[in-house]
């Protein structure tokens, strides 16, 4: 098993918050770039819903994550790091856009 893959305690690999995401959080910038980490933790470092995160992936808003079994998926932390840096301008674009056009929404609500 490799030993950057960040795994939930649970057979699931279920994406609450415990003691896995809440450590994926706070060592984010130590975790390599082949670090995996859940809907979950993307959900919380983008400020997203995690519905938001998956209409994002199929847009190709927000790069596809890796599937590492039937039923979960991890995202890779190079990939995020790029997104959160401008490493690709167009996709980090148009994430502000819909960031901003959605925060527009709520704030009329």
């Amino acid at each position: 098993m490799p030993t950057n893959v960040l795994y939930q305690h649970t057979p699931s690999c279920g994406d609450g918050i415990n003691s896995v995401t809440a450590n994926s959080l706070r060592q984010f910038d130590q975790l390599p770039d082949s670090a995996l980490v859940s809907v979950r933790v993307v959900s919380l470092l983008l400020g997203r819903s995690q519905a938001s995160i998956w209409r994002d992936v199929k847009s190709g808003r927000l790069a596809k994550p890796v599937r590492i079994g039937q039923r979960c998926t991890r995202w890779r932390v190079g990939d995020l790091r790029a997104l959160m840096q401008g490493g690709d301008k167009r996709q980090l674009l148009a994430w502000v856009k819909v960031k901003t056009s959605e925060q527009m929404v709520s704030d009329e609500t």
